[in-house]
């Protein structure tokens, strides 16, 4: 079975697993709770730490596909959901949402103007940016 874990600052990869519960339990820890917001994937799930959105830690990516958006916070798995127990997706459906979400996002806060702005990244890039030179202190300001 497969399914699509994202962390934050990570790209977003398929996994597969014999058991998805214990694939989820060990990915996002205990607390989780769910939602299904994609209308024409009325099956899939999102799972999430709920202690993760509630402290709004470790801000991971938007989900746009909804009528109303909605951040997630940690990491969080895609699966389906059948008689309240959560098993894979399809080959097209893994892929289809890995895809979707492969980049991580950042949260940008402008509490002046109260905007909150989600933006991808990739880490890739990040890690080859050179690091920025501090400059030397003078004997005088060592002091």
């Amino acid at each position: 079975m497969k399914i699509v874990i994202a962390n934050p600052n990570q790209y977003a990869k398929v996994i597969e697993t014999e058991d998805v519960e214990k694939a989820i339990a060990k990915a996002i820890g205990g607390g989780v709770f769910d939602r299904a917001p994609f209308p024409m994937d009325r099956d899939v799930s999102i799972v999430m730490g709920a202690m993760h959105q509630q402290l709004k830690l470790a801000p991971n990516r938007l989900i746009d596909t909804t009528e109303k958006p909605f951040p997630v916070f940690g990491p969080f798995v895609l699966c389906q959901k059948e008689d309240g127990k959560y098993v894979g997706l399809t080959d097209e459906q893994a892929e289809k949402f890995e895809k979707k979400y492969h980049l991580p996002e950042e949260c940008m806060v402008n509490p002046v103007l109260k905007i909150i702005m989600w933006e991808p990244y990739d880490p890739a890039e990040r890690l080859q940016q050179p690091e920025k030179k501090v400059p030397k202190k003078s004997k005088g300001q060592e002091r």
